[in-house]
């Protein structure tokens, strides 16, 4: 059993697994904040306002892509240590 039963999350004991999903969707809904905030920027008036523009929607996009990674990464890892306890 260990640690993971004795994990204590907003007062209330829980396995680290609902702990990791839980962080998941918190990660989640950042990034969807984070695309929902750089839309505005792919429109542009003129060329040079837009590859600006542009850019700056690029570096959000990347930001989301990467929270994707970490979330996936949590899930993976999650997943990987239950069933490895889960085998013992």
């Amino acid at each position: 059993m260990g640690i993971c039963n004795k994990t204590v999350f907003m007062g209330c004991c829980s396995c680290c697994a609902v702990y990791s999903l839980i962080s998941m969707f918190i990660l989640l809904y950042l990034g969807i904040l984070i695309i929902v905030s750089a839309y505005p920027f792919s429109k542009g008036v003129n060329d040079h306002v837009y590859e600006t523009r542009y850019e700056k929607a690029q570096g959000f996009f990347i930001a989301a892509g990467l929270y994707f990674l970490f979330v996936l990464l949590g899930v993976g890892v999650t997943v990987g240590l239950y069933f490895k306890k889960k085998r013992e």
